[in-house]
């Protein structure tokens, strides 16, 4: 639900999605069998059964059952007056407040609050200055623009507005999860006092605000009605319909093909966040025990997708497979080229882990035990020295300074850089002549949750990596 958390912080943002388990023994479904050296389960089982034998029992496998498709055939649009007397228990839309203020200063902790002003004259484009906390979708007269201005991502403007002088701008912002551990855990949500929301430059003022709870409590008093679910709605939805289970519930996966972006309710119980786009998870967990005999509630928060599938279905497997992180060739070796690869201490580990290291004249940066190094081997693209790793010598071609107002990493002037200024996996990495500001070559050190360090790219959330391509 709310809770999943996130990583990063400022617009290094990182949403948590529902199922992480930060390395957890037994997975949320009871399943075990993995590990980085096998079963972790069995492993600290049989520590302990050095010290009592009672510990060895196993767990059984849990049922699962596929229950199939369901269709969804009420609905009620979020914005409407009805749902919003719901959602904001009652005190209505688009209250005074005067200047930009997060969701915490009116009471609220979780779920959506909209920000309303008048367009003081006509204007297209839509920019939030430092960033909204976390992700914002724009009305202009109450109707939907397309797209969104995520946290973590370059730009934030949201073009095609055709707002006229006297248009009322609404900003709807999501809360995507809170910082869950680091310096950055005090993250407001919504858009505080720092915030500069402009259109066409001109900055908006005099706001009004409507605090959408969105609590499990608040939910299941929205008023739905029947509906074509088919026909299109005019931004953020709630959808209803009705699971029916014969006998006894057993634990299942639910699954929203064909939906975008939004949350799920079973029984009034929040199961999660989906991103269908951006996965990787495209199954949420149902707990046996949250299900019942005969009729179970299933109501779809749909935010970007205004004529969605209508129909979830019901399966016995987890899915992690959305957007698929690319394979690595082999173990990194003298010689590998590091890429940028989308920052994923799970999947990737130690091939992302970059120890830093303070020598004469500056500092040094490994992975798996190699040193980066400027050159040899040359980029094919640009000719300029790749970002090798070898064995760690000590020399001139492995030192480096960093520059932490800058974000740069330098040797004799070339700042490591991103081929092509690539925002993607498996972009190469080189040392190119330092360009001043560019972000493919800035980055920063982030702890992971394990306490190791990435390096990271100011290219949104990729990681300098010791993977080629297969």
């Amino acid at each position: 639900g709310w809770m999943s958390g996130a990583n990063g912080g400022g617009a290094g943002y990182s949403p948590s999605i529902t199922s992480y388990d930060y390395d957890s023994p037994i997975s949320e479904n009871g399943d075990h069998g993995y590990g980085p050296d096998g079963d972790k389960f069995a492993a600290i089982r049989d520590v302990l059964m050095k010290y009592n034998k009672d510990t060895g029992a196993d767990i059984p496998p849990r049922t699962r059952t596929a229950y199939g498709a369901v269709t969804l055939t009420q609905r009620v649009e979020m914005l409407a007056p009805e749902a919003v007397a719901a959602l904001t228990r009652g005190e209505g839309a688009r209250r005074a407040m005067g200047a930009l203020a997060p969701m915490e200063m009116f009471g609220q902790l979780q779920g959506y609050i909209m920000y309303s002003a008048v367009a003081p004259a006509a204007g297209d484009v839509l920019a939030i200055s430092p960033y909204p906390r976390d992700r914002a979708i724009v009305f202009v007269d109450g109707v939907r623009v397309d797209g969104a201005i995520y946290r973590p991502s370059s730009p934030l403007t949201l073009s095609g507005l055709k707002a006229k002088a006297g248009s009322v701008i609404d900003v709807l912002v999501e809360d995507m999860g809170r910082l869950n551990y680091g310096g950055g855990m005090t993250d407001p949500k919504g858009l505080d006092a720092s915030a500069s929301v402009t259109l066409d430059g001109a900055a908006l003022s005099g706001w009004n605000r409507t605090s959408f709870h969105c609590s499990d409590a608040d939910v299941a008093k929205l008023p739905f009605k029947d509906v074509d679910c088919a026909a299109a709605a005019n931004g953020p939805a709630f959808y209803r319909g009705t699971l029916k289970v014969d006998g006894a519930p057993t634990d299942t996966y639910l699954r929203v093909d064909g939906w975008e972006k939004g949350m799920v309710w079973v029984n009034g119980f929040n199961l999660g966040r989906y991103w269908e786009s951006k996965g990787p998870q495209h199954a949420l967990f149902v707990p046996g025990c949250k299900l019942q005999t005969g009729d179970n509630e299933v109501v779809v928060l749909e935010l970007d997708k205004k004529a969605p599938t209508c129909a979830v279905s019901f399966t016995t497997d987890p899915d992690f497979s959305g957007q698929p992180l690319p394979q690595c060739a082999a173990a990194p070796a003298a010689g590998t080229v590091l890429t940028t690869v989308r920052c994923e201490e799970s999947t990737y580990g130690k091939l992302q882990d970059v120890a830093v290291a303070q020598v004469s004249g500056g500092v040094t940066l490994s992975v798996a035990g190699l040193c980066v190094t400027k050159g040899p081997s040359k980029d094919p693209s640009s000719g300029q020295p790749a970002a090798t790793l070898q064995a760690c010598d000590g020399s001139a071609a492995q030192t480096f300074v960093m520059d932490a107002a800058k974000g740069t990493v330098v040797n004799g002037g070339a700042c490591l850089d991103i081929t092509d200024n690539k925002q993607s996996n498996l972009a190469n990495v080189e040392f190119y002549p330092c360009t001043g500001g560019a972000k493919n070559q800035q980055w920063k050190t982030v702890e992971t949750p394990l306490h190791a360090h990435q390096l990271v790219s100011g290219l949104d959330q990729y990681c300098a990596t010791a993977c080629e391509k297969q």
